[in-house]
């Protein structure tokens, strides 16, 4: 494959990959070790020592080849290896391969330009032109070819490895060295003067120094010693340059000559000097120091050599290696210095001795003999030891010499000495005891000064226990000595075995603070109570051996020894341990089953159970029973028990003799009812039995906590979290509060609240603040009221000012549902309504009843209130509307409380309720839930002790619970003509199998005008508007919506509101809801005309034939809505008949509305005949008409001949007829109740006479001929005996009257499967005739009366049953006769 030859063929080039002999096998799968070797390389990762790979039990496997650089790997802690082996020869899985990239921790650049930040390790270019900028602890890698990078600004502590063409420094720091390697290409090097390299170093590739010749480069601080590879003989300037720390003062030069001015180090006033150059000048002088070892650093001195003493950072590898049993020789020679060797390197393993990770900061650092450097977030690194040391003056100031030349050593003897910040010849005054430091960079043991005391512990005993949380083994101690404090003077501490086998402790991780615990692991991970994870890799092999010596290393006194014998029984092997088959949730007062796997547990049937909750609690075998045959664990509930975590220990008798560890099982029991914090919420709430809830919030330790606050409406009735409550009061984001539920049974469950940035909530605002952030038209003032009565006789003209209805009924019942809506008595009392339950019968806000009777003969309303069993009567006033109810709204968390104090909230879980069932509106019931994505939601904002609303929100969410954002359809928009009877200038209905549901979440609309811009692309003016002000639902007549004359609708100059218009409804629960149309000049309201008389005629009429039909029903109840609408519709027609002001419009919505209420109850329409009929429409004498059209109509008419209905039948008048036509319709109603001879005397003197004296002539022909069907009407049955005594003994016979209607036929059958041989008797028209059937002889009777045929064979099937049953020997007939 050509893509992967070229790819080959380039990274050859670069030196990374060499192959093996003369092939480079690109086929072959890759090793460890050849990965291992080939990341080396690629992040110039230098050779290491190979004493690193001497903890590694197949260190004798790796390649000669790869040792060098597998070392180097280990060294720095990139590879770990596994179960103590490296694998060499394995092939690498992607996952190992990726794990080791992710430990090297580079951070890749691929595209130019500007990078910068602190990166904590390697940074790898790989792309042209890129300038780096920032620190980067690590390595910079430049990658294969990558030409023009820019170093800028940047600290770089490792060196800065390049493969690629030109790189430019400037104002760069780099500890390390700059290493050119590759293809040996010749790169240009440019620094400036601000630029510090620690060195130039290239690799095989460049054969000469005039090779190198650019590498120089420009400033005058990269011009020192260049390593070339041994080959080249000519040297080149060498830069020298370092920090010192401590140990004496220090000075640094460079110079263009290959003798540099030797560097002073002050040692307890004894003077050294240094230099990378052999030749140095001191005093003036041109002296020649000592080589340190292979260090390429040499030192300079006249002063006799003494010991001195210091406090050095000593990691744990180094300060156990001699406690371990590891020979160490002492010596003082500088020669012995090594760059390479470093015996401790198999301590230094990953979870060997290296540093100890935790996640405790605060604990870890109680250590006063540890040292330690922090990592991200609370982590800390505990990297060893903090210990007196004694070391030779010279050997001191080599080492020094070699930390401040930024040599690269395997050992720590650079870093150990660098580290001790001042010197003496006595010992520090507060160690009694100190360690040797040695030139190969070993310790020797703890050594005793003169003078040092012992430690009394002859009282102190220790036992073992394999039971702990802290690790698989804990040795426990009994009168430890007072001298013994694990934070001032514990050093480390040893164990021994009898086999002669030693093991070391680390803080943190096996000492702790308390002094009479120390714990340890042998499993290959184990995850303690902090979250931290400890590695058994160094104890592993104690399972089973007995402890006989225990050793503490301190810092004032004598080591301690302590004669045990402490056996460290086996461990149960891996696939003998218990597990998990099964567990079921905690059930509050219930508890919870877990069904255990024992059945490889080597002493199952002797085994001691005992049951841990959480760290320490042990529970009490009451609190559980265990079943050993079956493996099955009760966990019992009511008290001392709940969700959490649990651990079973399974303990073997014998452990101290010949058996095994103890071996635990644990798991994590979920509760059936669960808190999640995201919503706020707690599942499954309902089914707890809740005694008390109380909430405390959480503190720092060290804080005093504020006392508990118990309220059982912490959590409200849905699960959720009521941040209103007062045991939140003061509350701030990111505040944590831990609450407590406790159950009637004595059980319990916490969680912890955390308070979010913002609270959600609905609130009820008042019009003014609503609109008052919406990009609407906006009076000066947005509250102001007008004293101007409307053309409805109601003060609406104001602003966004509360709104009052004069009705008692209408204003009641539709504000409620989404509007804050107030009943007000003349006791001068307000009630806030919640919702109805009846057309007469409220519930309030605060939960008291509300209870109206209306007199219609004196048009008075009485109310009736009742709360906590006790009554108040007053008159009705009127029905106030001061904005709307719920208005999804977020809050700041702190700032809650103030909000909670100035408006009406519904938290989250509330309960929203409105309304109530009336025909097509209907009332809801539902759940609140607001967050960010609510539709509809405002943000509110605080200004001293007043409050704002931003503009709402177009969101996705519903504001409900458990329920989508709702889209409304199947909605016709009209346009009203003739408007203003209720105050409005423009009205549009919304009507269709839609509008209730939308009608009955309705909150608010607003209005958009566009003047003559048909495309909706300019708005001229946005209106916002008032809940029966403007807006209005009907509970059969569509949502009816009006902007009325007022102060918060005014046009602008120039305009009439003729043009385009867009209304967007919003909605509770729902999307905004818009809609387009034209208006002209037809639906602009001009004065209200008063009724005029001949509505006034219809009016009665209908209501004459209503009061007919209510009579002969009798007492309306509030479940028949077809009824109560018509009597609600009479009472309003019987009102508008004595009101002296009653306007047309008002007169032509009931016209409109009653012919369909009472069509609605009749028991059946009459036989009525449908006919056709047309008439053309032509000019006549000054009536023009555009052209002609045919005026089409259908016409209904009853058995008597008198006509039920006219309607349109497909009319096309045109454009310019249609006003004429539209206004010709408005009169069909004139038609109702004529015979054809009545025709000719209906007044057609209209404004659009021609069309309609064009329908007189249609109605006319159609009544002369045209197709028709009858419509028969229901047989009638009567048993008036059954209906008077519905329960008949079992002798009797049950007897039925059935009646047919004239012209038609009727049979009856009986049973279920009755045929024609059923068939009791024909009745023929006009004959009543009894159908008997023997009562004695049916178990159950089933009479069905159907099949009504006409003289046309037209049918008109109508069935009618009538059931009756037989009850414990009697039949029994149902009082339901159903008509389908």
């Amino acid at each position: 494959m050509l893509f992967r030859s070229d790819a080959m063929a380039k990274i050859v080039k670069t030196g990374i990959l060499s192959g093996s002999g003369n092939q480079l096998m690109p086929n072959k799968e890759i090793t460890r070790q050849e990965a291992f070797s080939l990341l080396a390389r690629i992040f110039g990762i230098t050779n290491g020592g190979e004493s690193a790979l001497e903890g590694f039990a197949d260190k004798d496997e790796v390649a000669s080849w790869a040792k060098g650089a597998l070392a180097a790997m280990v060294e720095a802690g990139y590879v770990s290896g596994n179960d103590g082996k490296l694998n060499p020869n394995d092939n690498i899985t992607r996952a190992e391969f990726a794990q080791v990239l992710s430990n090297i921790g580079c951070k890749y650049v691929f595209e130019s330009g500007e990078v910068s930040g602190d990166f904590d390790g390697n940074v790898f270019i790989g792309s042209n032109d890129v300038t780096l900028s920032g620190t980067v602890k690590g390595n910079v890698i430049l990658g294969d070819g990558v030409d023009k990078t820019v170093l800028k600004d940047v600290k770089v502590t490792g060196d800065v490895i390049s493969r690629g063409k030109d790189v430019e420094f400037n104002n760069a720091q780099v500890d390390g060295k700059l290493v050119i390697t590759g293809s040996g290409e010749i790169p240009e090097i440019k620094t400036d003067d601000n630029t510090k390299l620690g060195g130039v170093k290239a690799d095989k590739n460049y054969s000469s120094e005039k090779e190198l010749e650019n590498v120089s480069g420009n400033g005058e601080n990269v011009h020192g010693k260049t390593e070339t590879p041994a080959d080249t003989k000519k040297d080149t300037q060498q830069v020298i340059y370092g920090s010192h720390h401590g140990g004496g003062s220090s000075s640094s030069s460079s110079s263009s000559s290959t003798t540099a001015k030797g560097t002073e180090i002050d040692v307890d006033g004894a003077k050294y000097y240094y230099s990378t150059k052999a030749s140095m000048t001191v005093g003036g002088k041109t002296v020649t120091g000592t080589q340190i070892g292979d260090t390429g650093v040499y030192l300079y001195t006249t002063a006799e050599d003494k010991d001195v003493y210091g406090v050095a950072n000593v990691p744990y590898a180094d300060f156990y290696y001699a406690e371990l049993g590891n020979e160490v020789t002492e010596t003082n020679d500088i020669a012995e210095v090594s760059k390479s060797k470093d015996k401790a390197s198999s301590l230094r393993a990953e979870h060997v001795y290296d540093a100890v990770t935790s996640a405790t900061n605060k604990k870890s650092k109680k250590y006063g003999t540890t040292y330690t450097t922090d990592g991200e977030g609370t982590t800390v690194y505990v990297n060893g030891v903090k210990t007196a040391v004694k070391i030779n003056s010279k050997l001191y100031a080599a080492a020094k010499a070699v930390a401040a030349s930024k040599v690269t050593t395997a050992n720590k003897l650079a870093e150990i000495a660098d580290s001790i910040e001042t010197v003496s010849v006595n010992l520090p005054e507060e160690y009694k005891t100190y360690k040797t430091v040695n030139a190969d960079g070993t310790l020797t043991a703890l050594t005793a000064a003169e003078g040092a005391g012992e430690v009394n512990a002859e009282s102190t005993t220790a036992s073992i226990t394999s039971t702990s949380p802290w690790g698989n083994y804990q040795i426990d101690f009994a009168n430890m000595p007072s001298d013994i404090d694990t934070k001032t003077n514990v050093l480390g501490v040893v164990l021994e075995t009898s086999e002669g086998q030693k093991v070391a402790l680390r803080h943190s991780e096996n000492i702790y603070s308390k002094k009479t615990e120390i714990a340890f692991v042998v499993d290959d991970s184990f995850t303690e109570p902090h979250g931290n994870v400890l590695y058994g890799k160094r104890f592993k092999s104690l399972s089973g051996k007995t402890i006989t010596k225990i050793t503490y290393l301190l810092s004032n006194k004598k080591n301690m020894e302590l004669k045990v014998n402490l056996r460290c029984a086996a461990q149960v092997s891996a696939d003998s341990k218990v597990t998990v088959k099964s567990q079921t949730k905690y059930v509050l007062e219930q508890g919870a089953t877990v069904t255990l796997d024992t059945s490889k547990l080597p002493f199952k049937d002797t085994a001691e159970v005992t049951v841990k909750m959480g760290r320490r609690n042990v529970l009490d075998s009451s609190k559980y029973s265990y079943n050993a045959s079956t493996g099955v664990l009760t966990i019992k509930g009511n008290g001392g028990t709940g969700a959490g975590e649990y651990t079973v220990v399974f303990h073997d008798p014998a452990e101290t003799t010949t058996g095994h560890a103890d071996t635990k099982v644990s798991f994590t029991l979920e509760s059936d009812v669960a808190y999640d914090d995201t919503t706020k919420s707690v599942s499954n709430y309902a089914d707890v039995n809740v005694a008390s809830i109380s909430a405390q919030k959480n503190v720092d330790k060290g804080e005093q906590a504020p006392a508990a606050v118990t309220d059982s409406k912490i959590i409200n009735a849905n699960g959720f979290v009521d941040f209103s409550n007062a045991a939140f009061k003061g509350m701030k984001a990111k505040d944590s509060y831990k609450v407590t539920v406790t159950t009637t049974g004595g059980d319990s469950f916490s969680f912890n609240v955390t308070i979010p940035e913002k609270i959600y909530t609905y609130a009820t605002l008042s019009y003014a603040e609503y609109w008052a952030g919406e990009d609407i038209y906006k009076p000066a003032d947005m509250t102001a009221n007008s004293d101007e009565l409307d053309t409805h006789g109601e003060y609406d003209k104001g602003a966004f000012d509360a709104v009052t209805r004069a009705t008692a009924n209408h204003g009641m019942h539709r504000g409620s549902y989404l509007q804050d809506a107030y009943v007000l008595g003349e006791n001068g009392k307000e009630y806030k309504l919640s919702y109805w339950t009846g057309s007469n019968d409220a519930v309030l806000t605060d939960g008291s009843t509300l209870t109206k009777n209306t007199d219609r003969s004196t048009n008075t309303t009485t109310l009736k209130i009742t709360k906590d069993g006790k009554e108040e009567t007053t008159d009705y006033v009127k029905t106030e509307l001061k904005g709307i109810k719920y208005v999804p709204v977020s809050v700041e968390a702190d700032k809650f409380h103030d909000f909670c104090s100035a408006y009406t909230v519904y938290g989250n879980g509330s309960t929203l309720r409105g309304g109530f069932d009336e025909n097509n509106l209907k009332g809801y019931e539902e759940t609140a839930y607001v967050d960010s994505t609510t539709n509809g939601l405002k943000e509110a904002t605080q200004s001293g002790s007043t409050w704002s609303f931003g503009a709402r929100q177009t969101g996705s969410g519903s504001g409900i619970l458990d329920e989508e954002l709702q889209t409304a359809s199947a909605i016709t928009t009209t346009p009203k003509e003739k408007v203003g009877s209720y105050g409005e200038k423009i009205r549009v209905d919304l009507t269709g199998d839609d509008y209730g549901a939308l009608g009955s979440q309705m909150q608010t609309v607003k209005w958009t005008y566009y003047g003559n811009d048909s495309t909706y692309s300019n708005p001229v003016r946005s209106y916002g508007t008032k809940f029966a002000a403007d807006n209005w639902m009907h509970r059969i007549m569509g949502i009816q919506l009006g902007l009325t004359d007022s102060i918060r609708f005014q046009l602008p100059s120039g305009y009439n509101g003729t043009g385009y218009w867009k209304i967007t409804v919003y909605a509770l629960g729902y999307e905004d809801y818009s809609t387009t149309f034209e208006l002209t000049a037809a639906n602009i309201a001009g004065v209200s005309e008063p009724m005029s008389e001949e509505q006034k005629t219809q009016l009665t009429a209908l209501k004459d034939e209503a009061k007919a039909l209510l009579d002969k029903h009798g007492e309306v109840s509030e479940s028949e809505t077809a009824w109560k609408a018509l009597k609600d519709h009479y009472e309003e027609a019987v009102a508008l008949l004595k009101n002296a002001e009653a306007t047309s419009s008002e007169a032509k919505e009931l016209l409109e509305e009653l012919p369909v209420l009472i069509a609605a109850v009749k028991p059946s329409a009459p036989s009525t005949t449908e006919k056709n009929g047309e008439a053309t429409v032509e000019t006549a004498g000054s009536n023009f008409v555009a052209g002609t059209y045919q005026a089409k109509v259908k016409v209904t008419v009853d058995e008597g001949g008198r006509i039920v209905s006219v309607v349109d039948n497909g009319t096309e008048p045109g454009k310019s007829n249609a006003s004429f036509w539209n206004t010709a319709k408005s009169y069909f109603n004139r038609f109702t109740g004529k015979t054809a001879n009545e025709i000719d005397g209906i007044d057609a003197t209209s404004g659009a006479t021609v069309s309609l004296n064009a329908v007189k002539s249609a109605v006319k022909s159609a009544l002369g001929g045209g197709s028709s069907v009858t419509t028969l009407q229901a047989p009638t049955i009567e048993a008036a005996d059954l209906r008077t005594e519905p329960v008949f003994a079992a002798d009797e016979d049950a007897a039925f009257t059935v009646t047919g209607e004239e012209g038609s036929t009727t049979y009856t059958k009986e049973g279920e499967d009755a045929d024609s041989s059923d068939i009791t008797t024909w009745l023929p028209v006009g004959e009543d005739k009894a159908v008997v059937v023997a009562g004695p002889s049916k178990d159950a009777l089933n009479i069905n009366i159907n099949d009504i045929t006409n003289e046309n064979e037209t049918p008109s099937i109508t069935e009618v049953t009538l059931n009756a049953v037989s009850v414990e020997g009697e039949k029994k007939i149902n009082d339901n006769i159903e008509e389908n």
